[in-house]
């Protein structure tokens, strides 16, 4: 693993140099939760979760003392941090708005997780790197078997969270939330024995956002009231594809 090796490799996608640390010790995990489903028809379903983890030895990224010149990264082990929450999941038909057969064909699903996350250094608590407060993701999808025609939208997005943790000099990196929505559209062909699907990938092509909250107001602002560390846009991708079982 990287994270474990003695050598300096680089992020593409958060440009900036990371070095491994050898000394690292694997985290330990304790968890628990508490969970409610309903099953009301095939397919469908309702769940709502509590849930608490504690984090022995848990791994974080932070500024590299040692980095001369562009702010590089490494890899530390914390005392320990604990996350708990909720989650709430559903996924159900829209038959119950009318007859129509359109209606039998569309679901709807979803996924709503919240999470208070906490680690304690010096004296301080601040979230674990990495950890969201919030996830969440839903999407429509149709389906008719007899045409064999299917579609989905999906939305996901997640929480401001810490990038990087804060150095000598250096105040903690924040990413900032970007809307996550994506589109595939199939149909079954050769008598079933094909699909083809056209996907489009990241509709919205929003901002990859890292920053530094100069303002400490827990939100992006601009460049003049916030420092940016990274921001690039990844571009919408297209696809096209063509599947045939013998």
């Amino acid at each position: 693993m990287k994270r474990i090796g003695a050598f300096l490799f680089y992020d593409v996608l958060e440009q900036r140099g990371k070095t491994g640390n050898p000394t690292l010790i694997q985290t330990d995990i304790w968890n628990g939760d508490v969970r409610y489903e309903l099953f009301p028809e095939g397919g469908q379903l309702f769940s709502v979760s509590f849930f608490y983890k504690q984090f022995n030895n848990p791994v974080e990224e932070r500024v590299d003392g040692n980095s001369i010149g562009n702010i590089q990264s490494t890899f530390i082990n914390t005392k320990s941090a604990t996350n708990f929450g909720a989650e709430l999941e559903f996924r159900k038909t829209l038959s119950f708005i009318s007859a129509a057969k359109i209606f039998e064909d569309l679901t709807v699903f979803g996924n709503l997780a919240l999470i208070q996350s906490k680690v304690n250094v010096d004296g301080q608590d601040r979230a674990l790197q990495g950890q969201s407060p919030y996830a969440v993701n839903f999407g429509i999808q149709y389906n008719n078997i007899e045409s064999g025609l299917n579609a989905n939208i999906t939305f996901n997005q997640v929480g401001r969270r810490i990038n990087l943790v804060s150095g000598p000099g250096f105040p903690t990196v924040w990413e900032n939330p970007r809307a996550l929505v994506d589109f595939q559209i199939g149909k079954k062909i050769f008598k079933q024995k094909g699909d083809i699907k056209f996907t489009i990938s990241d509709i919205l092509n929003q901002y990859y956002r890292y920053y530094q909250d100069r303002n400490d107001n827990k939100k992006y602002d601009d460049d003049k009231l916030d420092n940016p560390y990274v921001a690039f846009r990844p571009g919408t991708t297209f696809g096209l594809s063509l599947s045939y079982r013998l």
